[in-house]
């Protein structure tokens, strides 16, 4: 790599990083458009598919959430993998109940515990048939597993796939723009991915990933949690079904990973300088991987 010296825009090292990101690192706009358009259309057609096959899902799934390094713009290789939140809220009647909590044990994780009120409401309510669904997800003590909640949401991704015309090999076939896509799923931890390719060698995985949603009034309060800062609040913010790797059994299936996408977002604005450091010491570990130095 070499750097046009006699360039006059190149002044500091802020205008030299600048340089290197724009002729060598950033995506090129025509990639991201072919991948963003592939992943558009096929993600809003199976989220429509899964309304359709879970009650649960087309009532209370709010919205799709871009999150990882796309979202964040530190993405320095083709755009062929996008991490998204599928943006999940509880039932009125659970967060509302005087005997729902959300406590914060260790940094980064939280326990969601809902009471007898609570779930004897779930149960009885006006919106029972709907709402009972979450008491699949509660353990004897009330806590919220992560697990079960992930394999419900798995579940609702593989029955939408399966009302998709699929090929030879049973797997489902999408068409965008006149061209064929097939849609294949695996599964990567609280995610569910879907391993999209096309005949021509395109591919492109896209990890959905469920969330719950929660207002910032359940925030756990101090000393266990410190105040979201004023300036990265944005009324509320989320939790993924990702355990602490580092408790026994028993307490990572009922741990939550708290995922704030949003408001990291809003530590890294006007820091320009850190968002390149980010990109570059991405490029050095990958030249590590492969063994050579940049």
């Amino acid at each position: 790599m070499s750097v046009n010296q006699g360039n006059k825009n190149i002044t500091n090292l802020d205008s030299l990083l600048t340089y290197i990101y724009r002729n060598y690192i950033q995506i090129q706009e025509g990639d991201f458009r072919l991948h963003y358009r592939v992943f558009d259309v096929i993600c809003r057609q199976l989220r429509e598919k899964m309304k359709e096959v879970d009650q649960f899902y087309n009532y209370y799934s709010s919205t799709v959430q871009a999150m990882g390094s796309h979202y964040d713009r530190l993405r320095i290789k083709k755009p062929d993998e996008f991490d998204i939140f599928n943006v999940i809220v509880l039932p009125c009647e659970v967060v509302n109940s005087p005997d729902f909590e959300i406590r914060g044990k260790e940094a980064a994780f939280v326990y969601i515990i809902l009471g007898e009120e609570c779930r004897r409401v779930l149960k009885s309510g006006p919106n029972s048939v709907r709402n009972k669904k979450v008491l699949d997800w509660v353990d004897d003590c009330g806590y919220l597993r992560r697990s079960l909640f992930s394999d419900w949401f798995k579940s609702v991704v593989a029955r939408a796939l399966n009302k998709f015309k699929s090929n030879n090999s049973h797997v489902a076939v999408f068409q965008v723009d006149g061209k064929k896509y097939t849609v294949a799923l695996s599964n990567a931890g609280p995610a569910i991915t879907l391993n999209i390719e096309s005949m021509d060698g395109f591919r492109m995985d896209v990890d959905f990933v469920p969330a719950l949603k929660f207002s910032e009034k359940l925030w756990p309060p101090s000393p266990d949690y410190v105040k979201i800062p004023k300036r990265c609040r944005k009324d509320f913010w989320m939790v993924v079904p990702k355990p602490n790797k580092y408790r026994k059994e028993a307490v990572k299936a009922r741990s939550w990973r708290v995922a704030m996408p949003q408001q990291e977002r809003e530590l890294m604005y006007n820091s320009y300088n850190l968002r390149q450091a980010i990109r570059l010491r991405r490029i050095e570990n990958d030249f590590k991987i492969l063994g050579s130095k940049p």
